[in-house]
């Protein structure tokens, strides 16, 4: 399992049952013990928990590690700040292809996907412009490009959008420029977004 959708999933847990801790048992339905172990010292080193290691010993010979983890006031003031926890720990994470008449993905969910309002969509989109307008592209391009982000954040914005649409100017980003494609499918909202719909496409049903 990915170590940031692994790591989200034990800041909820742990925040779950906050002021408790949970013993490292508890959580190893989560995962295979040994990346509970690797997500929880991640966190750990980052400031979001407090762990407690000890072993059980016979001799020199260590029969069992016991260890317990709990929420540090950094990882509850993440969890309660919904936009930056996303941010740093989306809980779906994307590997999305879109070129051609094919759209190619593979889709990793955590405890639950993140909806983003039309609002932080709209940002979302307006920072990738950003980023566009200060790039070194001729200005006509630049316009175009703006144009074409503006489309598909409306496309996907809509009750039942056009894949084959959004496919589409997908593919007339790229032309313009790998590396602004690239950031629209790895942005951690577009690509989320993009994701969700391509989900309610492929099924039929809405991602909740």
């Amino acid at each position: 399992m990915d170590l940031f959708v692994l790591a989200r999933q034990l800041l909820e847990e742990l925040f779950n049952v906050y002021p408790d801790k949970r013993y490292w048992k508890q959580l190893r339905g989560l995962a295979e013990e040994r990346d509970v172990i690797k997500a929880l010292f991640y966190l750990k080193e980052e400031g979001y928990i407090e762990i407690l290691e000890h072993a059980s010993l016979i001799g020199q010979d260590a029969i069992d590690s016991v260890g317990w983890a709990k929420l540090k006031s950094d990882g509850i003031n993440l969890i309660k700040n919904p936009p930056e926890f996303n941010r740093i720990f989306p809980s779906v994470q994307q590997n999305i292809n879109i070129s051609g008449s094919e759209i190619h993905g593979s889709v990793l969910q955590g405890i639950r996907n993140v909806l983003h309002s039309a609002a932080e969509v709209k940002e979302a989109f307006d920072e990738i412009v950003g980023e566009v307008q200060r790039s070194d592209l001729p200005e006509s391009e630049k316009e175009e490009v703006a144009r074409l982000l503006d489309s598909i954040r409306i496309e996907i914005d809509t009750a039942l959008p056009d894949i084959g649409e959004v496919r589409t100017l997908m593919e007339s980003i790229r032309t313009k420029a790998d590396w602004i494609h690239e950031r629209v499918v790895k942005h951690p909202v577009t690509s989320s977004v993009l994701a969700n719909r391509l989900i309610e496409w492929l099924f039929g049903l809405p991602v909740e």
